[in-house]
């Protein structure tokens, strides 16, 4: 099989396609103008892919998910949480 990237084991491949993305976003339409938090880093490309499709407001950051969501001025501002479809 051909992995994307390199570091990408068989059977262990965790980092959503940009193709992914597209086949699903019509399902989110609703929150192109709102805030989406995209926890789970990777390699920072998922919040490219999502800019791309018209999400304008996408928080996507290499921190730790347990920590950031114990900050509730930061969830309060979060319309969807939304990862690894």
């Amino acid at each position: 099989p051909h992995f994307r990237f390199g570091n990408t084991i068989q059977n262990d491949e965790w980092q959503t396609s940009q193709q992914s993305w597209e086949e699903i976003s019509h399902w989110f339409a609703n929150f192109k103008q709102k805030c989406i938090w995209q926890p789970f880093y990777y390699d920072g490309k998922c919040a490219e892919y999502l800019r791309q499709l018209g999400f304008t407001n996408v928080v996507h950051t290499n921190e730790d998910f347990f920590e950031r969501v114990k900050d509730r001025q930061f969830m309060d501002t979060v319309d969807l949480i939304w990862d690894n479809p």
